[in-house]
């Protein structure tokens, strides 16, 4: 049955996800934090849609595949860059744990030569793995994997990394342009031998892990779930310093992933469209950070509520990423700021709230803090949403072509006419459109335009190669997001 899903998924969206995408770097990590963070969620969110920045363009991502049996996996795909990011959930019930604590020696299946790994980390990929297979093996064209997670989710995601690497030199996968794992608090899988083995095929992957840190204690605090006695490490780790008043009063702290996120933040690589939600009743020892980029007259409607009588909370506004970053958790200490802008929606209250507030500026960062002292983990169920004052694009519609004669018989190039419905129902003087063009598989050219708003019909002309198989789009762009138009193939 979930074999059939991912066909009829696939089916769906390979004439959408096209285009070649440039492997994210190091900067964009967030992405893979919020994905991770992500399949924590409770609900299932098969085929929704989040949009998530990568760098300068705002991308939609589709969610294929949410799959929550003994191993939560999710699967999202950009519809407009050939991105593929697969999240695994971490340790959050005692299924979890009883994973986490079988530190037996299993014989590695990847590789004749991989030695020996955790067997618990092992079992919980085997439990998943056919369906990531299916799910590749349903591709028609090549795309830039990510495996991330947080904790056990970062394990797993090793483990799909090792496989994937035994099998890409075998060409069991094909379609597969590159192969990155981002882990955050991730234990070691393997013993020295698996380590030899994955470092010997270093040049088949990228491989990042964070780990959160603390040296303003006598002596260097680390998270602790990141070491196993007998493991190791194959790679040293990128380490964040937790800042002014974050550090946990014990080192079990550092393993949240909210610290994580909140280290590597990157609005670049961020939520990016007019309208955020966000839903989640989860457990979070000092703060809880939502981003979203808002008009002048945004509303900002929260509903927040403390599972246990008397657990405290406060909730801040910061209208930019300048006064954001004057921002530090101070325990007892509401919206603990260096700017007098700050806005205290909630200052240390407890059981049910409802607030609204009127969004100023570019962007909205909220901040909801744990305020409990005496109790630190305990959970807060929430609702925050970002209701915009500004209109979605419209996608355009109607996109057609029409292929112009070529006076010049010996020119290798031939020009095409590109039209395109405005369907213009935003209040604007006018209008951005990206028009992407590329040959099949590989990357996409884009030509920018601005156009009056009283323009309904628009005709562009481009040049393209003769003999060729095209594919072309295009999305109307706010500046806050784009969405897209019906997909032309073209073939002359």
């Amino acid at each position: 049955m979930i074999f059939t899903k991912i066909v009829l998924l696939l089916l769906l969206t390979t004439i959408i996800g096209i285009c070649h995408g440039s492997v994210i770097p190091r900067e964009g990590d967030y992405i893979f934090g919020y994905m991770s963070d992500l399949a924590y969620s409770n609900d299932n969110i098969t085929n929704s849609f989040r949009f998530i920045g990568l760098k300068d363009d705002c991308q939609q991502w589709r969610i294929l595949l949410d799959i929550k049996d003994n191993v939560r996996m999710i699967i999202a795909v950009s519809v407009l860059s050939n991105n593929v990011i697969i999240a695994f959930k971490g340790s959050d019930d005692i299924g979890d744990y009883l994973t986490d604590v079988n530190i037996l020696l299993w014989k590695c299946q990847y590789d004749k030569e991989c030695g020996f790994i955790h067997a618990g980390f092992a079992n919980a990929y085997n439990q998943i793995k056919d369906d990531i297979y299916n799910f590749f093996k349903g591709l028609t064209q090549e795309y830039d994997v990510y495996f991330t997670g947080h904790s056990l989710g970062g394990a797993i995601a090793l483990n799909a990394l090792s496989d994937f690497i035994a099998r890409n030199k075998t060409s069991e996968l094909p379609n597969i342009s590159s192969i990155t794992a981002v882990t955050f608090g991730q234990p070691p899988i393997g013993e020295g031998k698996f380590v030899d083995w994955i470092n010997r095929n270093k040049d088949q992957y990228v491989y990042r892990r964070y780990v959160n840190i603390n040296t303003r204690t006598p002596v260097e605090e680390y998270d602790p779930i990141t070491y196993i006695p007998m493991y190791y490490h194959p790679n040293a780790p990128f380490k964040y310093q937790c800042r002014d008043n974050e550090c946990p009063m014990t080192s079990v702290g550092l393993h949240s992933l909210d610290l994580y996120n909140s280290n590597i933040f990157n609005p670049k690589y961020s939520v990016c469209r007019t309208d955020c939600y966000f839903k989640s009743s989860s457990t979070f020892i000092y703060n809880k950070v939502f981003y979203c980029p808002t008009g002048d007259n945004s509303l900002i409607i929260g509903d927040y509520a403390s599972k246990f009588y008397g657990d405290k909370f406060s909730v801040c506004r910061f209208n930019s990423k300048s006064e954001f970053n004057t921002y530090k958790y101070k325990a007892g200490v509401s919206c603990n700021s260096g700017t007098t802008y700050t806005s205290r929606l909630i200052d240390q209250k407890t059981g049910y709230i409802h607030n609204e507030s009127a969004g100023k500026g570019r962007e909205t960062f909220i901040v909801l803090e744990n305020q409990n002292l005496i109790f630190p983990l305990t959970s807060f169920q929430y609702t925050v949403n970002f209701t915009q004052s500004v209109t979605p694009p419209t996608p355009p519609s109607n996109l057609t072509y029409a292929l112009l004669s070529n006076a010049n018989q010996t020119s290798d190039k031939v020009e095409l006419k590109v039209n395109w419905d405005a369907n213009h129902k935003v209040p604007v003087c006018s209008m951005k459109y990206n028009l992407y063009i590329s040959e099949v598989g590989k990357t996409w050219t884009k030509h920018e335009y601005t156009e009056s708003s009283s323009v309904s019909r628009i005709s562009k002309i481009v040049s393209v190669l003769s003999k060729k198989v095209y594919t072309l789009v295009v999305t109307s762009d706010n500046g806050l997001e784009s969405h897209p138009s019906n997909i032309v193939f073209i073939q002359h």
